[in-house]
């Protein structure tokens, strides 16, 4: 018996397997806003053929191993016109599936991006416009400098193919969806390095200047495009300058072009931002005053007094200086004794302020003599030249334990006698109250004789401007709910001699720290933010420094000089002020005041003898002042200009107030550090924000010691500081 066992035998094929892995974000195809300006495209590529590869795990079998091959790329969007969840010029952006490639468009402008893959398994993505990107003013929770393709909406799709080694195949699907692998970078802009500002203090014609150093701003934008503008937060924000004793608050246009300095409904000066010619111009319609600041604790004077009939702040020299007289008030008269030393103090006894007393400050030139003991009778045992006009004198209040309330009278002092209190009442029009690091200013305009609350620093107080001596016409200023260390000013229309603040309720006080302000010649200078703000709402910031020559002074404007000209430039009688040419110059000062403002180019500028303002520019100047009180004002961070001479005993100054702004109560040595071995002074423009970034900004070559180097700086209330290091 037999059987034919054909057809009884057989033999089963080891067929291969495989499977597939997800692949990841880790390949980044990223293009740029920047690249895309005009007719420009941006374009960057990045091969998926090893991540496919990788994500494959072949099993061959029995038969051996063959081979793995990745074939067939192709790219498809989810749902064809589906919102892409980006947007340009503010429109959205569609995907659409255009023969093998994805390409992003939208409505008006057109097609925006293109994606598209090779045989090879390279992706290429093709940018042709901006991608619009959040401030990060809107969004602080990512980084909205670059934003990624959204998941779900593209995907890259590839066959893999497994061979064993008799040439079975398996087949199977690789797939990776783009989104975040493939991202557009933002094209920020730029800060702005705009000409200082150098024009006569008084009505004029308006004039020009540069909103960049390099004329152009379209660099600035980037490719979004953009515009700049005085920044909303100046809006209704007093500038810490005065005309004519009114405070000047800034009003800016609806579009951030134009701002105005109004002195209550006056004009005093109107500042154009002209984006399309990059430039802006500045016309003055009045005079700001030309105002100095005394600090009488900390600004070099001597204390005299302690418990006698009266005090005071002089100076050991018959030198005009702007000194303080101290004086008792009881009941009405001058009587009692001045209870203080030079830091704080009150009428008789107590060393306090208290129910029937007032203090008197008399600003007086030349102030001499020595306190007496026992009570005050005017004409004392002082002595002085005559009363100097002030505005906005200031005073702190401290040694009080819950809360206080004080009266403020202002007077207008007749000179050629050495009494007190023979003055006629002024008129209190305004008040600044400043505590816990804020200063708001309170004026009659504003209230008029209605009791008003006012919150200050987190801290409510009460401002009430009563009748003086004649009512309906004069008025006093009642300030309540005054606590430990705040400070006040006082301003009338056109200035004052002698001020008294007297007790009005609650808590007895001590009265220091006095400050006055006295009118001068000399040039005013400040400083304004801008924004450089691009087509998706990035900004960029800048500083224009403005400086008004003395009232009446002609300027050397050579702004427009050309590379041929002579760049030697000296001061004259009838034109001491000078500004420079974009090109290296040499800017000579007289024996007087000047303004030297050395524009582009890297100039050398000599003050020569007077109190001079020296202003470098955007160049690597060379600044020397000379004999007498000079400001070395610095423009720009990334500049290393070089100070001669820096004499703290002559009162030099260096002007950092274009450079950074501090915050309330912040610590001046965030900002600035002087290096003793080096002679290099540095800023860090943002202080403790992002950690310690200074950089060199000038050397001051006679090396003087740490200590004795005065600074000047702004707030971000626009109010002027001065510090030594």
């Amino acid at each position: 018996m037999s059987a034919d066992l054909g057809g009884n035998l057989g033999f089963d094929d080891a067929l291969p397997t495989l499977s597939v892995a997800a692949i990841g974000d880790a390949i980044k195809v990223v293009t740029q806003d920047a690249d895309t300006i005009g007719n420009n495209t941006d374009t960057a590529s990045a091969s998926f053929a090893a991540a496919f590869l990788g994500a494959v795990t072949p099993s061959y079998g029995a038969d051996g191993a063959g081979s793995t091959v990745i074939s067939g790329y192709t790219l498809s969007v989810t749902a064809p016109g589906e919102n892409s969840g980006l947007t340009s010029q503010g429109e959205a952006i569609t995907l659409s599936k255009v023969g093998n490639d994805i390409v992003g468009t939208t409505a008006t402008h057109g097609d925006v991006f293109m994606i598209s893959v090779n045989a090879a398994g390279t992706v290429t993505l093709t940018q042709y416009q901006q991608i619009d990107h959040l401030p990060e003013s809107l969004d602080t929770t990512n980084n909205n400098a670059h934003i990624d393709l959204a998941n779900g909406l593209v995907t890259l799709s590839a066959t893999a193919t497994v061979t064993d080694g008799d040439n079975d195949q398996a087949t199977s699907t690789v797939s990776a969806d783009l989104g975040g692998n493939l991202g557009f970078d933002d094209a920020l802009p730029t800060a702005i390095s705009p000409a200082s500002a150098v024009v006569a203090n008084g009505a004029g014609a308006a004039v020009s200047f540069d909103l960049d150093i390099d004329g152009i701003l379209t660099n600035n934008y980037g490719a979004d495009g953009g515009t700049v503008i005085f920044p909303t937060s100046l809006e209704g924000t007093a500038s810490g300058l005065t005309s004519n004793g009114v405070s000047i608050v800034y009003d800016v246009s609806a579009d951030g072009h134009t701002l105005t300095g109004l002195a209550g409904a006056t004009s005093v000066f109107v500042i154009t931002l002209n984006p399309a010619t990059a430039s802006y111009s500045v016309e003055m319609n009045g005079t700001v005053d030309s105002i100095t600041t005394v600090d009488f604790n900390g600004g070099g004077y001597d204390f005299v007094g302690g418990n006698g009939a009266w005090a005071g702040f002089n100076t050991a020299a018959n030198d005009d200086s702007k000194d303080l007289l101290l004086t008792p008030i009881e009941s009405g008269v001058s009587s009692g004794t001045l209870n203080t030393n030079a830091n704080e103090g009150g009428v008789s006894g107590g060393n306090s302020v208290g129910s029937g007393e007032k203090m008197r400050l008399d600003f007086v030139v030349d102030l001499t003599g020595n306190p007496p003991n026992g009570s005050y009778s005017s004409p004392s045992t002082h002595l002085f030249e005559g009363h100097y006009t002030t505005n906005g004198a200031s005073a702190k209040f401290t040694g009080i334990s819950s809360q206080s309330a004080a009266r403020f009278a202002a007077f207008d002092d007749p000179d050629g006698n050495v009494k007190v209190g023979d003055g006629v009442q002024d008129s209190v029009t305004a008040v600044a109250l400043s505590y816990n690091g804020e200063t708001k200013l309170v004026t009659f305009a504003e209230i008029s004789t209605t009791t008003t609350n006012v919150t200050v620093g987190g801290h409510v107080f009460t401002v009430h401007f009563v009748d003086g001596a004649a009512p309906g016409t004069q008025y006093e200023a009642v300030i309540g709910s005054i606590l430990q260390n705040t400070s006040i000013a006082t301003y009338t229309a056109n200035g004052y001699n002698s001020l008294e603040i007297g007790y009005e309720s609650g808590d007895t006080f001590k009265l220091g720290d006095f400050g006055a302000a006295a009118s001068t010649n000399s040039p005013v200078s400040f400083d304004l933010p801008v924004s450089v703000v691009d087509g998706d709402n990035d900004t960029a910031a800048g500083t224009i420094g403005i400086t008004l020559s003395p009232t009446g002074q002609t300027i050397q404007n050579h702004s427009s000089d050309l590379a041929g000209d002579s760049h030697l430039y000296t001061s004259t009688l009838a034109a001491p002020h000078i500004i420079g040419s974009d090109f290296n110059d040499t800017l000579n000062g007289d024996s007087g005041n000047n303004v030297l403002y050395g524009g582009a180019g890297n100039d050398t500028i000599n003050g020569n003898a007077g109190n001079d303002l020296l202003i470098g520019g955007a160049g690597q100047d060379t600044m020397t002042g000379g004999t007498g009180a000079d400001t070395f004002k610095l423009d720009g961070l990334d500049i290393k200009d070089l100070i001669a001479d820096y004499s703290g005993a002559q009162g030099d100054k260096i002007d950092l107030s274009s450079l950074f702004e501090t915050g309330p109560g912040a610590n001046i040595g965030d900002f600035v550090k002087y290096d003793s071995a080096s002679h290099t002074l540095s800023v860090d423009a943002n202080g403790t924000t992002g950690g310690a970034n200074f950089v060199d900004v000038a050397v001051l070559q006679n090396a003087p010691v740490a200590g004795t180097i005065s600074l000047i700086y702004d707030d971000t209330a626009h109010t002027q500081h001065t510090a030594t290091i």
